[in-house]
């Protein structure tokens, strides 16, 4: 952390397999802000971010393998944009998730991607939520950054892949709607800030 004695923010961080652990994790967190995105690449099952005490003070995460990632875990964070891979999550984890979106007033959430290969049935996820047909002339999906760069690949392949379930929610306290969209390998939660 000394290469960096200038500055207290660092736009993007990424996390290789590496011996960090997760005191180390959250000092750089309390010393640095992260302006943008931190990236963990690491596959290790003991992923220094696993016991990290500062990811809720992060706005955008992508994780590329979270195993350690559980329900609780997932609703204590207050991202902006999660993308996230070979997670812990299971079908009712991401349903408490959309219910805990539904009955409360998080307007800071933009997209939450949620990979996994045909573990979970996303689309019985969906089909727990009565959803509005979704017209992606009229509700398009607008990424911003970082997801909108960072992702680009990943959106291409939603983009190209069919989805089984796809609607709209209305959030009743504010009327703020999300696209959610479920096929065998990916589950997507996106809100629409008009």
């Amino acid at each position: 952390m000394d290469e960096l004695p200038y500055t207290n923010t660092v736009r993007d961080v990424t996390l290789f397999d590496t011996s960090v652990n997760s005191n180390m994790v959250d000092e750089f967190l309390e010393r640095f802000q992260v302006t943008r995105v931190l990236f963990s690449k690491s596959m290790w099952p003991n992923n220094p971010l696993k016991n990290s005490n500062r990811l809720s003070n992060l706005n955008n995460l992508f994780i590329h393998s979270a195993p350690w990632l559980d329900g609780s875990k997932l609703l204590r964070w207050n991202f902006e944009n999660l993308v996230v891979s070979s997670t812990g999550l299971w079908e009712n984890d991401l349903i408490n998730f959309v219910n805990v979106w539904l009955n409360g007033n998080n307007t800071k959430l933009h997209t939450f991607f949620h990979l996994v290969s045909g573990r979970l049935n996303n689309v019985a996820i969906v089909d727990q939520f009565e959803l509005e047909p979704w017209n992606p002339e009229v509700d398009q999906l607008e990424y911003k950054l970082p997801v909108r760069d960072y992702c680009r690949l990943i959106l291409a392949e939603i983009d190209r892949t069919e989805m089984r379930r796809t609607g709209v929610l209305v959030r009743q306290s504010d009327g703020l709607r999300a696209v959610l969209r479920a096929s065998m390998d990916y589950f997507l939660f996106h809100v629409l800030h008009d």
